[in-house]
């Protein structure tokens, strides 16, 4: 559930990463996702906090956020980290990249983290896939 501090977080971010695509003349390439229904797979539908995704997507290529930001503030960190991991499945969130924001109300610190999806091949017969919190790699 959202409340007026889960999406000021949000807005935050989203105003801080538009706001570098100016200089870069991207800002028209990426289109907003806070708050838009996105399918993540078995009929269910997920509104991420905030996401980019391109404006125009390559032919064949659904248009979904490729980046997408979940906040935390009163949620534990292990559901933050599960909503992180389904956004970057490639079956379910088809998400590259999840940006977790963990808001302590206690003393004022955020925790960012970024989460991708990794393929790593372990024999000719399989694979192992992992989703990992980039400073844990």
């Amino acid at each position: 559930m959202s409340t007026p501090d889960h999406i000021q977080a949000a807005i935050a971010l989203h105003n801080a990463v538009t706001e570098t695509f100016r200089p870069m003349e991207l800002f028209q390439a990426a289109q907003a996702y806070g708050g838009v229904n996105v399918s993540v797979g078995h009929g269910k539908q997920k509104q991420p906090d905030a996401g980019w995704g391109a404006t125009r997507p390559p032919c064949g290529v659904p248009k979904r956020p490729g980046v997408v930001v979940e906040v935390g503030l009163s949620e534990p960190e292990t559901k933050l980290c599960n909503d992180a991991r389904m956004w970057v499945d490639p079956v379910r969130g088809e998400a590259k990249m999840t940006i977790t924001v963990k808001v302590n109300r206690r003393k004022p610190e955020l925790n960012l983290h970024t989460w991708e999806w990794e393929l790593r091949s372990t024999t000719s017969a399989g694979h192992t896939v992992n989703c990992y919190r980039k400073d844990q790699q």
